[in-house]
């Protein structure tokens, strides 16, 4: 077992929105173990997962919906069979 005895006041580390991508982009390779890829940049396995989703949440922010413009020509109206609400009957 290793012991690390830390002096002096430990400071937080500041990541790098690039060092972020890096570690996630390892744990999303076929076969890869969370745990271990944190032991190894010497961070919390629970700090991975935070950057995972939070990556996983702006993509799809990123990805929303996208307006396209239409056109409609006066014939399309014809052919298009139009649906009637039922009538409802109150009793």
């Amino acid at each position: 077992m290793r012991v690390e005895v830390l002096g002096g006041v430990e400071r937080r580390r500041r990541w790098s929105r690039d060092d972020k991508m890096r570690i996630i982009e390892e744990t999303l390779a076929p076969g890869a173990v969370v745990t271990e890829i944190a032991r190894r940049h010497g961070i919390s396995t629970s700090l991975v997962f935070t950057w995972r989703r939070r990556a996983r949440l702006a993509s799809v922010v990123s990805a929303g919906p996208k307006l396209v413009p239409v056109q409609l020509t006066p014939g399309a109206t014809e052919s298009v069979p139009s649906i009637e609400a039922p009538a409802v009957i109150s009793p």
